[in-house]
């Protein structure tokens, strides 16, 4: 499973960025040249500031997707001070037992960082979801 989401963070991430970069024109890069840009100051003055709403969503869904990654970190971590916050509160869960509030204040303070880093990028975000959309 984990497999697969790392695949699909590949995919949507090369879909998104192909999608913006073949929005460039030829002609934009050409007037770039020939005013004396080189390829690097091309990238860090052009290509990347025109897609920062599509980086920005990337930045997004990967923290959402690390910030809950429960497969991984449940396999390879060993001690029980290096776990995820899903992890957690999973693991919060006794066999015969199960205190609700202990696993609903895990769970409120899990997806605090989310909900803030939502809030922090929301207006790039709007941008960079709707700029493929049809207007």
């Amino acid at each position: 499973m984990e497999y697969l989401l790392h695949q699909l963070r590949g995919n949507v991430s090369s879909n998104l960025l192909t999608s913006v970069f073949g929005t460039f024109t030829q002609e934009l890069i050409e007037a770039a040249m020939i005013d004396g840009c080189s390829k690097v100051r091309l990238l860090f003055s052009i290509v990347v500031p025109l897609s920062m709403p599509v980086l920005s969503v990337l930045f997004v869904f990967f923290f959402i997707w690390t910030w809950n990654a429960f497969f991984l970190p449940l396999i390879f971590l060993i001690s029980s001070a290096k776990y995820t916050v899903p992890l957690a509160v999973a693991l919060t869960e006794g066999e015969y037992n199960t205190v609700i509030t202990t696993q609903s204040a895990g769970a409120l303070l899990g997806i605090l960082p989310c909900i803030l880093f939502f809030a922090i990028f929301q207006r790039t975000l709007t941008k960079g979801i709707t700029l493929g959309s049809i207007k």
